[in-house]
């Protein structure tokens, strides 16, 4: 593939950080839709994904990488198979299920619709000292979360959404619907980020919010009830347990 406009961007020692990088992304659905074939024609060099789920009619508005004739297969075997077509010279990896994550990849990226499973993610990406985005839909709004790697002053995912319980902002798509053109764009969104994050450029904020009243970038900060955070409160008690 031809990469010339995007390094004329970034450079070739740029492209080639690129091309030496391992990513995950959990999810190809609405989100992973946008998100994969983007990181697919960006080069990146090894890209594993995995989803349980089958291709359904209800996913063709939203979901781009699949096509009527894709209905019944797994969405892990079709996106393989779209990745494969955009972009043949990078490593692709899909699974049909979840299995353990380890410190192979240097970004996790979150694109399900189940809170579980980002808390999941969030927490390993934590403790491994692994940057992560975590994205997700409400039907008009969407959020993105960077975790970057730990320092002070950087906030954890559990530090702003600390139980699925309480993470209003962050309800299931599935169970409420979601404006079919959003995906692409907060999926696009999240594949913008994950490259800034792969090429170490600076960043302001950790939290993007999506809403029909505009785009913002917040910055927030470690939560002191946080119990991933060593000496905030919440650590402290638990420590002294």
């Amino acid at each position: 593939m031809d990469y010339s406009r995007q390094i004329a961007a970034i450079g070739e020692e740029g492209q080639l950080r690129l091309a030496q990088a391992k990513v995950l992304v959990a999810g190809a659905g609405g989100l992973g839709s946008s998100l994969l074939p983007a990181l697919a024609s960006s080069g990146l060099g090894a890209i594993t994904l995995y989803d349980p789920d089958t291709v359904s009619a209800s996913n063709l508005s939203r979901q781009l990488l699949y096509r009527k004739r894709d209905i019944g297969r797994y969405k892990a075997d079709a996106a393989h198979d779209f990745l494969a077509d955009i972009n043949p010279d990078i490593s692709i990896q899909a699974f049909r299920k979840s299995f353990a994550f380890d410190g192979q990849y240097d970004l996790l990226i979150d694109a399900t619709d189940s809170l579980p499973h980002k808390q999941k993610l969030a927490l390993f990406a934590w403790e491994s000292n692994t940057p992560a985005i975590i994205g997700a839909l409400s039907p008009l709004e969407g959020n993105i979360f960077l975790q970057q790697r730990r320092a002070p002053g950087i906030p954890c995912f559990h530090c702003l959404f600390p139980e699925v319980g309480t993470t209003p902002q962050l309800r299931e798509s599935f169970r409420e619907g979601v404006l079919s053109a959003l995906p692409q764009f907060a999926g696009s969104a999240m594949a913008y980020y994950a490259i800034l994050l792969l090429l170490q450029k600076p960043v302001t904020g950790n939290l993007i919010r999506i809403t029909p009243s505009g785009t913002r970038t917040l910055r927030q900060a470690p939560s002191q009830a946080c119990p991933y955070h060593p000496g905030t409160l919440s650590h402290l008690e638990n420590a002294n347990q």
